[in-house]
């Protein structure tokens, strides 16, 4: 077999291939949710994809699969307004909402996170509340306010919408797949080597890496042995 053709059944090898059964319980999850906190069936509205899932980055075999969810400013008012303990409440309500539709023993709150322990994998969903605003005054979508129980509790902001969107430009700029490509083979040559890093930190070092050089764009799966080398150097 050649080079290209190696790499070609590599990448087809190490793609996610039970996408299906992960939109199935996202649609779950999130139709749940909707139906607890805005009287809605919509299997769809109010949450986003994040992490290497997100970022299309992540591999067969992907165990935590992250999901934001969009919580009304009503009910981080109600929240908030606790003299103590105001994140764990949250969350307890989230795991609440979340176990109408599975297993009590599945789901679990823990740290920023409601957990839901599936066959093979895990959703970990992280309640968000848009709180900061521009400078119109409007609020700013790009900024995800979510609890923290750690530490006695606290508000923290992230931005995962920007993460998503700068790694999708490069990809388009870079063409044929290369970013998220690379990004994949990395994670599976951790995953065999045991190397201790993670998937953020891999995007982030492919990322930058792409952005130094324009040596590889428009690549063929020809080229994915010098790509690959000139990554690890």
């Amino acid at each position: 077999m050649t080079t290209a053709s190696l790499f070609k059944k590599f990448i087809e090898n190490i793609r996610i291939q039970n996408a299906g059964e992960i939109s199935e319980n996202y649609n779950k999850v999130t139709k749940a949710l909707n139906e607890y906190y805005y009287e809605s069936e919509s299997t769809s509205t109010h949450c986003r994809q994040i992490g290497s899932y997100g970022r299309k980055t992540g591999i067969n075999g992907i165990s935590d699969l992250d999901m934001a969810f969009e919580l009304p400013k009503a009910t981080y008012d109600k929240f908030n307004a606790y003299s103590t303990g105001e994140q764990s409440a949250l969350l307890q309500d989230v795991k609440k909402a979340i176990q109408t539709v599975y297993n009590n023993e599945q789901v679990k709150a823990d740290g920023q996170i409601v957990g839901i322990d599936l066959d093979g994998f895990r959703i970990e969903v992280l309640p968000t509340f848009y709180l900061d605003k521009n400078e119109d005054g409007s609020l700013d979508l790009n900024v995800y306010t979510f609890p923290d129980t750690n530490n006695g509790g606290r508000w923290r902001k992230t931005k995962p919408k920007l993460e998503i969107e700068a790694t999708r430009t490069l990809n388009l700029e870079y063409g044929n797949d290369t970013y998220r490509h690379l990004c994949r083979m990395v994670r599976s040559w951790k995953n065999h080597v045991g190397a201790k890093c993670s998937g953020l930190w891999i995007d982030t070092l492919v990322f930058n890496f792409l952005t130094q050089t324009e040596e590889y764009k428009d690549i063929s799966y020809k080229k994915y042995g010098e790509l690959v080398k000139d990554f690890f150097k």
